[in-house]
């Protein structure tokens, strides 16, 4: 009789493990799946070398080359609701992985494992997230992508993507374009000595004082096909946290050596970018203040060799003109926009004006990447 109770047991434990098992996996490969969930990488030109092989442009903070190349990562999040309303999580910050290929057509994939399945029914909505170090919070409730950056100690490309797929409607199951916009500005620093002038003049440090080093973003990715800056659906937000007088992306020179002569004219794309130089990724804010708060730059400047330092501070403007009312509106820093300073040094006063421009979006899907 205990014999007999024993093998019950053991077959009850057997088909409930049967069961567990079957019910996982129709998570992920459910009766009516049409193929994995997979996305694609686009290329420039038609061919993997025009994005392997291109002259870097210091003119702009990042390069495609820089986003689309063989061992890059990005970050995905994904939902799936059924037609009940239900959601279930797909994608958890799972790493896809920039793959080459043997096609010519297609040069490079995005890979990741274990591979998830559609559904012929419901939605999906995805999010994406790169670099993959990002300090990203997720929750599906409101499918918010929450992400904190500081820049104290983070200074790279904050990019996000979003992108949504209703299976009820067309149940499609191609692969999922996703179109990446830079959730920070970027801003740079050229400097030049007036013209005629025949001194020579050295910085030897530099520093951004009185900003918001650290922001939290939060961005909307519940929502249509690749919204567009401008759409309804488009939205980063940042909230602008923890000011910091001075120590902003500072640099000091060790010694004469590492000094940096202020060029004749501004080198808008130099070979190898100066510390000065060098574009810096920046948390989006108002840029105002009173003469003692308000966002500046402050650097040194040695006459000849003197090698008593000048202490300079700059306020950084804080209007631009609209270029289609060429009115003064305040300045700013927003989302996916490039911000040039130019510095002028003369004999007993520097100058600081800017210039503004459009940044570039990284498509990662099947279309081409578009700048």
């Amino acid at each position: 009789m205990m014999r007999w109770n024993l093998s019950y047991r053991f077959g009850l434990l057997a088909i409930l493990l049967l069961i567990a098992l079957t019910g996982c996996e129709r998570m992920d490969r459910p009766e009516s799946e049409e193929g994995a969930i997979l996305f694609s990488a686009g290329m420039v030109g038609g061919s993997s070398a025009s994005v392997k092989s291109v002259a870097v442009d210091h003119s702009y903070p990042s390069h495609e080359s820089d986003f689309i190349k063989v061992g890059n990562s990005v970050s995905v999040y994904g939902s799936w609701t059924s037609p009940t309303g239900a959601t279930t999580d797909i994608f958890r910050g799972v790493e896809l992985t920039c793959e080459e290929t043997d096609s010519e057509l297609e040069p490079f994939r995005w890979t990741y494992s274990p591979l998830r399945y559609w559904r012929s029914e419901g939605s999906y909505n995805f999010g994406s997230v790169y670099p993959t170090n990002a300090r990203v919070e997720y929750g599906t409730s409101g499918g918010k992508l929450v992400a904190t950056y500081s820049m104290l100690a983070d200074d790279y490309d904050l990019m996000v993507a979003s992108t949504k797929r209703d299976m009820s409607a067309n149940g499609s199951t191609a692969k999922v374009p996703l179109v990446f916009h830079h959730a920070c500005a970027a801003v740079r620093f050229l400097f030049r000595k007036a013209e005629g002038s025949e001194v020579d003049y050295f910085v030897d440090s530099f520093e951004l004082q009185n900003l918001s080093a650290v922001g939290r973003l939060v961005a909307n990715w519940v929502v249509t096909n690749n919204p567009q800056p401008g759409d309804e659906e488009y939205q980063i937000n940042w909230t602008p946290a923890e000011a910091r007088s001075s120590g902003i992306y500072a640099w000091q020179a060790a010694d004469q050596s590492q000094w940096i002569e202020v060029p004749t004219d501004y080198v808008t794309n130099p070979e190898t970018p100066t510390e000065i130089e060098q574009w810096h990724f920046v948390i989006p804010q108002q840029l105002l203040g009173d003469g003692q708060t308000h966002p500046a730059l402050r650097f040194s400047i040695h006459v000849g060799n003197d090698v008593t330092p000048v202490y300079t501070k700059l306020l950084l403007p804080e209007e631009e003109e609209n270029p289609i009312t060429h009115d003064m509106v305040p300045i700013h820093w927003e989302p996916g926009k490039l911000y040039t300073y130019k510095v002028q040094i003369q004999p007993s006063k520097a100058y600081i004006e800017v210039e503004v421009q459009p940044w570039d979006e990284y498509y990662l899907g099947v279309d081409d990447i578009s700048f």
